[in-house]
């Protein structure tokens, strides 16, 4: 590892220490939960810090939709990962959610399926830029930006 790249794991390193210290004191887990081997079907969960802005997957890192979920009031709770065995991946943020899993359907193939959710009241066509860029291009089956 590089210099550059040890100063950029220090400094996410200490994002995530003071980010999982003030979600916590709001209430909302953050820490690192593994059980892998201790249960059937074996989880990770664990709220992380988003760099940039810090609030969205989205490429600029702002906020996708401005409908936020739940009773968030403010677009930055980091994103809850819940990761489960053998597939699937679920991403919590504060204005969407994504779910991902894979089926094995035979040998050498497979279905991926996703779903992204947002807020109730959300308007389609009425995102930001960003996010109706990925939506549209998503539907056209082509790759979203970056």
């Amino acid at each position: 590892m590089g210099e550059r790249d040890r100063a950029e794991t220090a400094r996410y390193a200490c994002l995530r220490t003071t980010r999982h210290a003030g979600w916590e004191a709001e209430g909302l887990p953050s820490v690192e939960i593994d059980e892998l081997d201790t249960v059937v079907a074996g989880f990770r969960t664990e709220r992380l810090p988003l760099d940039g802005e810090g609030e969205s997957h989205i490429l600029d890192t702002k906020a996708a939709c401005t409908k936020l979920l739940g009773a968030f009031t403010k677009p930055q709770p980091g994103g809850l990962s819940v990761w489960t065995q053998p597939n699937s991946w679920h991403h919590f943020l504060g204005d969407h959610i994504v779910t991902f899993s894979v089926l094995s359907l035979e040998a050498g193939r497979s279905h991926l399926r996703t779903k992204w959710l947002v807020h109730k009241d959300a308007v389609e066509g009425e995102a930001p830029p960003p996010l109706a860029y990925a939506f549209g291009q998503a539907r056209r089956g082509r790759p979203g930006r970056g």
